[in-house]
């Protein structure tokens, strides 16, 4: 019982964060549109680029461990582009 009260916690957590990054992200787009549509874009896909770098670290070949800045930024961008998808398919939206 205690697993399951904790699995459905930990879901109800994951949905919570998930949200809250998806309208966050749409709230610094928007505002950066507004700003400048040209910055908002290249910011936007110079972000998924980093998000590619980091899934490709995340599922390449086991091999010797890359630890440097990049990759720790690139992996923490793939993780946040994970959590927007997962609030996107939530019911918060």
């Amino acid at each position: 019982m205690a697993d399951f009260i904790g699995e459905v916690l930990f879901e109800a957590v994951l949905a919570m964060v998930a949200c809250l990054v998806l309208a966050a992200g749409a709230a610094v787009f928007l505002a950066g549109w507004r700003i400048s549509p040209l910055v908002a874009g290249g910011s936007l896909g110079g972000f998924l680029l980093l998000a590619g770098y980091g899934a490709r670290e995340v599922f390449r070949p086991a091999g010797p461990v890359r630890r440097g800045r990049l990759t720790t930024v690139s992996v923490t961008a793939f993780v946040l582009v994970a959590l927007v998808l997962y609030g996107a398919s939530c019911d918060c939206v």
